[in-house]
């Protein structure tokens, strides 16, 4: 419902991506969702002239880090530049990257600073 919200109720330069954290103390979980606005079939629109696309938010990214290590086959983070900072990218720019291996020490200094 958030991610949502966010996605829906700004222009096109506003937001483009939106990050999702969940918390669990009891088991030092964390759990990460990326989402994105994304063109899509309209099943709802039966007229024959209307435009058959519409845009709804879509999860792009998903992952889950439990005491420290991913589950299941997790992959990088990735965050398209021109989706954060709307120029596309100059010289010596490029998408924004985490790692399996970098999100997995961050969740570790999350619960190290719980403590």
């Amino acid at each position: 419902m958030d991610c949502r919200w966010w996605l829906e109720n700004s222009t096109s330069t506003e937001v483009n991506i939106v990050l999702l954290f969940s918390f669990s103390e009891a088991d030092k979980g964390i759990h990460i969702e990326q989402w994105e606005m994304s063109t899509a079939q309209n099943s709802r629109d039966t007229h024959p002239h209307s435009n058959p696309l519409t845009k709804e938010p879509m999860k792009t990214y998903e992952i889950d880090i439990v005491a420290g290590v991913a589950l299941g086959a997790p992959s990088p983070l990735t965050l398209d530049f021109q989706k954060v900072f709307l120029p596309p990218p100059g010289l010596g720019e490029g998408d924004i990257v985490f790692s399996v291996q970098e999100l997995e020490k961050y969740a570790g200094h999350i619960w190290l600073g719980a403590q």
